[in-house]
């Protein structure tokens, strides 16, 4: 499989280049970087490295009373413009704008020039850069870098990193250890960053002017309620409470200050929530008719069941159907937007494919649950075909699994993606309203699977009815994008409609995307297609952290946030294999802490924020996988992985201590602790 996601990679990369040369033509003819790229009205003067920079900031908002937060993005198309290149004046995502703040889950950037010569380390030694692996510091006098909660007073645990995507133009990335409150603002605060004699390094001169500058007609307005607030407000609030140390430091500790408000629950997800409500309370009207011949159609056939008196016979019966479902993008193609109304007035065929296994077509088990699962990185449906591991769990415990295509990110949506990539961002706008489409898609196909499919003629085996284990179990089982996009899709059915699904699986995800993409040893071909565009990798890095905000919208786990009401039994199973070079287990593990997951003691290694307990006790629970080899072989810098051979993503998800928590996970809703009983350690 790793093979497979490369070559992938590498045929997207060639074709989608070719069916694009009119965007190529625009694009791949470069132009310099504007002279003062970091200089202008529009760019944020308290980081002079680059225009857009620091981000996010309250610099690139503006109040608004008719949102939920009080304020609105605001980010001028001069700032946007100045990461892109082209031929001819290109088009930028502009969108991000409509939010009412910035993202809960993405990458904080910035720079102040020395730091990396320095190696992240601190004045007098006193500070450094906190890791991935030291979060619980980042809260201390040690951090080079603060995260505060303005409302609580609190800092908030974080790591930070010299980025590395562009050696010749670094940034500081800074990500939270799970994500942040919706409708609050934070302050992010650089201190005693050294340069490489220990010296601790000039601090903004933008900063400085703010902060010594009460009346000074060369500032507006804003800037000097800017310098009020941070004077006033945080620098108090910092030196008082979260950060009591830094007042002995003197005025020249803090370097770099900016803050920034997060979007709203309704701004970030009511469009998600809104149209899988639409779609669930259109089909169970009187009019929608239930699930009949008017509204499912039989495809494909293909019958094993003569096979079932084979001992190593597994599958019955593979059924390929259609079935109706609501429509809310407004046209039929995937370069369309959404309308929380079904304004189409018309309905969509929707595929999918079941597995029924030997043990459930001969009665010798009952069907003890359906199992939704969810495909892979741009896969579809029929990868559930050659999973030949869930075909004999399937059977040896009763399972009827079925798949369908993640609309929006299945193989069918490589052109969108390629064309938001390469020629026009706000195309990222289509690819999300198209996954949220899939997210309602499948709600409706979940529907069906637990209300009709056992009465379709189908899937009937003779005369004989399906015996069924009482109640029927439903369950998720998202792996790698099944998994990242799952998190939100199983949290938000269970929510809206709580009888449609009892648990989840989440094996190989993460959260957020802005970190994933980059630690991802297929980001190279993507890397590829954003330069076309922009101008170099600090700009993929300032891009990828912008985008960010369009992905909030259908990604990580819902638990227990604000306008959220949480299905108190519904409970998830998270699993990942240390070591993987595909989906990052720094972002397994934030994911983990958004689930509010709770671990076995026996789990191979401490996580931070994550309690160590009888793991039954809790809603949520993670279990990794320690391959020793394929860890220490990874790059301990935030770059892409050069690795080879590395196939940890692929055969985790198959470990039999895996595979064993997942069965008896799925047929008695407990977390089982392999690694106790079967060990966790690998050493391939």
């Amino acid at each position: 499989m790793l093979y497979l996601y490369m070559a992938l990679a590498c045929l997207m990369t060639g074709i989608l280049l070719l069916i694009s040369l009119r965007s190529a033509w625009i694009y791949l003819i470069d132009h310099p970087l504007p002279v003062h790229n970091n200089i202008g009205e529009y760019c944020d003067p308290m980081d002079t490295t680059e225009c857009l920079l620091p981000f996010p900031s309250s610099f690139y908002s503006v109040k608004d009373d008719t949102t939920e937060t009080g304020i609105r993005v605001n980010i001028h198309l001069e700032a946007l413009r100045s990461i892109f290149r082209g031929k001819n004046d290109p088009k930028h995502p502009m969108h991000v704008n409509g939010h009412d703040g910035f993202s809960t889950s993405g990458t904080i950037l910035f720079y102040l020039d020395g730091i990396k010569e320095a190696g992240g380390l601190g004045y007098n030694n006193h500070t450094r850069l906190m890791g991935p692996d030291e979060i619980e510091l980042s809260v201390g006098p040690q951090s080079m870098t603060l995260l505060l909660d303005v409302e609580s007073h609190e800092l908030v645990p974080h790591f930070a990193e010299i980025d590395y995507l562009d050696d010749d133009r670094p940034l500081i990335i800074v990500q939270s250890a799970q994500s942040l409150a919706h409708n609050r603002r934070y302050a992010v605060a650089l201190v005693d960053a050294a340069g490489a004699d220990g010296r601790r390094l000039q601090g903004s001169q933008y900063l400085a002017k703010l902060l010594t500058s009460k009346d000074d007609e060369n500032l507006s307005e804003s800037e000097l309620l800017r310098g009020s607030y941070y004077r006033d407000v945080i620098i108090p609030m910092l030196h008082n409470k979260a950060a009591p140390w830094l007042y002995e430091r003197g005025g020249g500790a803090i370097q770099m200050l900016f803050d920034y408000h997060t979007s709203s629950f309704n701004s970030q997800l009511g469009m998600t929530r809104r149209i899988m409500t639409n779609s669930l309370d259109l089909i169970k009207k009187e009019s929608w008719g239930g699930w009949g011949d008017h509204n499912v159609r039989f495809l494909n056939m293909v019958d094993y069941s003569d096979s079932c008196i084979n001992p190593d016979g597994a599958l019955a019966r593979i059924v390929e159907v259609e079935i109706d479902v609501p429509h809310f993008l407004t046209g039929r193609n995937r370069a369309e937007n959404l309308s929380a109304e079904h304004v189409m007035n018309t309905i969509r065929p929707m595929k999918l494919v079941v597995i029924i296994p030997c043990s459930i077509a001969t009665g010798s088990k009952p069907v003890k649950a359906f199992v939704d699962y969810g495909h892979g990185f741009f896969g579809s449906r029929k990868e559930l075909l050659y999973a030949f591991f869930i075909h004999r769990f399937a059977h040896e415990d009763g399972y009827i699994v079925f798949a369908s295509n993640w609309r929006g990110m299945s193989f069918l949506d490589l052109a969108v993606i390629q064309k938001a990539f390469i020629s026009n961002p706000n195309h990222l706008d289509s690819v999300i309203a198209n996954i949220i489409q899939g997210f309602a898609d499948k709600a409706v196909v979940q529907h069906f699977v637990s209300t009709a499919l056992l009465s379709m003629n189908f899937v009937q085996f003779g005369s004989q009815s399906f015996v069924k284990e009482e109640p029927v179990r439903r369950i998720f089982y998202g792996i790698s994008q099944g998994g990242i996009l799952g998190s939100a899709y199983s949290t938000l059915l269970s929510n809206l409609s709580p009888e449609l699904l009892d648990a989840a699986i989440i094996t190989s995800a993460g959260s957020p995307f802005s970190l994933l993409m980059s630690r991802s040893l297929v980001f190279p071909a993507y890397k590829v297609l954003l330069l076309t565009s922009l101008h170099n990798n600090r700009c993929v890095r300032i891009f990828i952290s912008l985008i960010q905000m369009y992905f909030d919208k259908i990604s990580g786990p819902l638990v227990g946030l604000s306008g959220f009401s949480e299905h108190k039994e519904f409970r998830t199973l998270i699993q990942a294999g240390i070591g993987d070079p595909i989906v990052t287990t720094i972002g397994t593990e934030i994911m983990a802490r958004d689930y509010k997951a709770s671990m076995f003691r026996s789990n191979p290694k401490l996580i931070y924020g994550i309690q160590a307990e009888d793991s039954n006790s809790s809603n949520s629970c993670i279990t990794e996988l320690f391959y020793n080899r394929e860890f220490n072989e990874l790059p301990t810098k935030n770059i892409v992985p050069q690795v080879r051979g590395n196939i940890v993503h692929d055969i985790a998800r198959q470990d039999e201590a895996l595979l064993s928590q997942i069965r008896a996970f799925i047929n008695k809703g407990e977390f089982m602790d392999v690694c106790n009983e079967i060990g966790c350690v690998r050493e391939r």
